[in-house]
């Protein structure tokens, strides 16, 4: 009993809203795009523009500030545009906001990844959510299609990991099939996509996780 209400107080303290499954939420990852003074993406097309495509990647962090990487490839006659912010959570303000011109060869690479990921079939969720990490929620508009993923520290190693009594090392979880170990290739291709569009920030030097 004594072990129990501990459990609930420690819980408590560090500021835990849920946990669900064997996943635990933390309830301090709170930052939406709004405290980066950014609008619904379908907000950012020009009147009577008519085609219209663009991405927004919400890189929500644990240990370091959030960031929003927005670019807009197809937007009328006005030209691609790359915004990255950066909001400090000890500040509650903006502390980077710049916009980038998107060259040719980055909205042909952006298009291609896109593709390769099978972004717009991708499922809203997958996997667990975590305590410790970050979530990245990247959201796209191609004319009346409207996409959002969400994935908790998406990045390698790509297989179920156990600690090895003997070598205290991190191995791969042992007696799994190779679809229970391997992750899906679309799913590693949303993770490029979204490396990529982070990467077109210049002089990226952020810590990934």
């Amino acid at each position: 009993m004594f072990l129990k209400i501990f459990a609930i107080f420690f819980i408590s303290f560090c500021g835990v809203s849920a946990i669900a499954g064997e996943s635990i939420v933390n309830e301090t990852a709170a930052i939406t795009v709004n405290d980066f003074n950014e609008k619904e993406l379908i907000s950012y097309k020009e009147p009577g523009s008519g085609e219209f495509l663009a991405y927004r990647l919400h890189w929500s962090r644990s240990f370091d500030d959030s960031m929003v990487f927005r670019v807009i490839l197809k937007n009328g006659d006005k030209e691609p545009e790359f915004t990255v912010k950066k909001y400090s959570v000890t500040d509650k303000k903006l502390t980077l906001n710049e916009t980038y011109h998107v060259s040719d060869n980055q909205i042909y690479n952006l298009i291609n990844f896109s593709r390769a990921a099978d972004f717009w079939n991708r499922p809203e969720t997958f996997g667990n959510i975590g305590l410790d990490g970050a979530e990245w929620k990247l959201e796209g508009i191609n004319n009346n299609q409207h996409h959002i993923t969400t994935r908790w520290s998406p990045l390698p190693p790509y297989y179920q990991s156990v600690l090895d009594p003997k070598t205290r090392k991190v191995i791969k979880q042992p007696g799994l099939s190779f679809e229970e170990q391997a992750r899906h290739s679309d799913e590693v291709g949303l993770d490029m996509f979204g490396l990529l569009i982070m990467f077109m920030h210049q002089g990226f030097d952020e810590k990934i996780y």
